[in-house]
C-alpha cells in the first residue's frame, strides 16, 4: 500500500501516475497533509510531526508520498525514514499562462511516479532542527 500524505488526492492524479502506483503498490490510501500554520515554533511543528507518524505507524504503508509545507516535510521524511518507510517524492511542471490584462493561470502538471523516488541520508543521532522566521507574513 502507499498512504499518499498530500494535499494531491490520489483520484485528481493522471491516469498513467494512478496506474504505476497501483502496478507497484497495489492500493493507494490518502492522508490529507495537515495545514500548518507559519507561525508555528520548531517545537510545535516537531510535535504536529509527531502525531502524524504516530497515526501513520499504526497501519505501516510499503511506502509514503509526501509534498506539503516543507517544515513539516523534512521532519516527517526524517521519522518515516528512521521507521524504515520508503519516503517519495513527486514533481510537477507548473504551467503558467499569462492573459493581456495581466492575469496569471497556474496549472500543475504532475510527471509520473516512476521519477518520484527519493531517498534522503541523515544522521538521526545527531540531527537537531531548528527553524528560524525570517520575517512575519
Amino acid at each position: 500500500m502507499l498512504l499518499n500524505l498530500s494535499n494531491h488526492p490520489y483520484g485528481t492524479w493522471q491516469a498513467a501516475q494512478r496506474a504505476e502506483a497501483e502496478r507497484r503498490y497495489g492500493t493507494v490510501t490518502d492522508f490529507p497533509f495537515p495545514a500548518v500554520d507559519p507561525m508555528l515554533s520548531g517545537d510545535a511543528v516537531a510535535a504536529l510531526a509527531e502525531s502524524v507518524v504516530e497515526k501513520v505507524l499504526q497501519s505501516p504503508p510499503n511506502a509514503i508520498h509526501v509534498m506539503g509545507k516543507m517544515t513539516l516535510t523534512f521532519v516527517l521524511v526524517a521519522r518515516f525514514q528512521a521507521a524504515g518507510l520508503t519516503c517519495l517524492a513527486s514533481t510537477s511542471e507548473r504551467l503558467v499562462v499569462e492573459s493581456e490584462d495581466g492575469k496569471k493561470n497556474r496549472d500543475f502538471s504532475i510527471c509520473p511516479i516512476s521519477g518520484i523516488s527519493i531517498t534522503i541520508y541523515i544522521d538521526l543521532i545527531l540531527i537537531r532542527t531548528t527553524f528560524y522566521r525570517l520575517s512575519n507574513c
